[in-house]
C-alpha cells in the first residue's frame, strides 16, 4: 500500500459472516449473530466519543448507519467516526458511504485490517463525491474497523468542514462471491483485469492436483506502461476445508522502489479447490487496469 494521506489507526483484525461468508466448498456459512438489517443512529455526542478505534461503535453486517461529521472543535481537530464489526469466516463485503438527508457530506472511508497483516482498503468516490462504494475481501476472522470522514477534511489543505448538514449513510454488507473457474497456468500466461466503477473484486478458482504444489500469483499495475493507478492486493485461499483459510497474501512487492504490485509464491498444503483473490487497497486515478499471472509450479 502506497503512502496515503489517510491516517492509519490500529484495529483488531477479522472477517465477517452472513450472506457471502465462505465455507471450504464455496458455499455459505450462516452466522446470524453477526448479520443484521436494522438501522443504527450514530451515538457520538459533543465529546467525540467514537473518534478512535478503541471507542468505535459496534455494528453488524447489513446495518444501515446514519451519522454526521460534526463541526471542528478547537484542540480536537475535524470529526472522524469509527465503527467496528466482526466476522467468523473469510467474507467478501461491499462498503457504501453516501450523503444523507440532502446534506453536503463528501464520501470517504477507510476499512482497517490488523489481523497480524496491517493494511487498509480505501473507499474513495468517483466524479460524484456524494457516494463511494466498493467490495473488499476479508481473509481473517475477528474485528474490523471502518473510519468515516469527509473527503474535504483530508489531504495537505483540509477544509475543516462539518456540522448539521454533513450527514451520511454508511453500510457494510456481505455479498456472494462469484469466482471464475480457470485452469493453470492462465491462458496466454496472464490475464488483463479492469476494476469496474463499482469496485467489484475478481476471484479466480482452480484445483491443485496434489498437496504441496507451489502456487505463484503476481500482479502488474504500477509496473505497466503506462502505469496503472491500482494499488493491488492478492490472497491465496484454501477452499478445501469446511471453513476457508488464508494460505498467504501480498500487498506491495517493494514500497521503497514504489512497486505497489503483489507477489505470492508458496506451497499450497492440500490438494483441491483454491482461490486467488485480486483485491486492491486503493485506486488513485483513472487507470484501473492490471494483469495477473497464476501458475502451478509443481511440488
Amino acid at each position: 500500500m502506497r503512502a496515503l494521506f489517510l491516517v492509519a489507526m490500529g484495529c483488531v483484525a477479522g472477517c465477517g459472516g452472513g450472506d457471502g461468508t465462505m465455507g471450504g466448498d464455496g458455499g455459505m456459512v450462516t452466522v446470524d449473530s453477526m448479520v443484521n438489517t436494522g438501522t443504527v443512529t450514530e451515538a457520538e455526542g459533543a465529546t467525540r466519543s467514537n473518534d478512535s478505534t478503541s471507542a468505535a461503535e459496534s455494528i453488524k453486517l447489513g446495518d444501515t448507519v446514519n451519522g454526521t461529521i460534526g463541526a471542528m472543535v478547537a484542540g480536537m481537530g475535524t470529526d472522524q467516526d469509527y465503527y467496528k464489526f466482526s466476522i467468523t469466516a473469510p467474507t467478501l463485503v461491499r462498503i457504501t458511504l453516501q450523503t444523507r438527508a440532502s446534506g453536503d457530506y463528501q464520501a470517504l472511508g477507510v476499512l482497517v485490517h490488523s489481523t497480524g497483516q496491517t493494511f487498509e482498503n480505501i473507499v474513495r468516490p468517483g466524479s460524484d463525491t456524494s457516494m463511494a462504494s466498493r467490495e473488499a475481501f476479508l481473509s481473517r476472522t475477528g474485528n474490523y474497523h471502518v473510519r468515516v470522514v469527509d473527503l474535504r477534511n483530508e489531504g495537505a489543505t483540509p477544509a475543516n468542514v462539518g456540522g448539521p448538514t454533513s450527514t451520511y449513510m454508511f453500510k457494510v454488507e456481505a455479498v456472494t462471491p462469484t469466482p471464475t473457474a480457470v485452469t493453470l497456468p492462465l491462458p496466454a500466461g496472464s490475464q488483463m483485469v479492469t476494476v469496474p466503477a463499482d469496485g467489484k473484486v475478481t476471484i479466480f478458482e482452480f484445483t491443485t492436483p496434489a498437496a504441496n504444489h507451489t502456487i505463484k500469483a503476481e500482479t502488474r499495475a504500477s509496473r505497466l506502461s503506462p502505469a496503472s493507478n491500482v494499488d493491488t492486493l492478492i490472497y491465496l485461499m484454501d477452499q478445501t476445508q469446511t471453513t476457508a483459510s488464508q494460505v498467504d497474501y501480498s500487498d506491495d512487492i517493494s514500497t521503497g522502489a514504489m512497486n505497489y504490485d503483489s507477489l505470492i509464491s508458496i506451497k499450497a498444503p492440500r490438494a483441491g479447490k483454491h482461490w486467488v483473490v485480486a483485491d486492491f487497497t486503493d485506486i488513485t486515478g483513472a487507470a484501473r487496469n492490471l494483469t495477473i499471472t497464476i501458475e502451478d509450479l509443481g511440488p
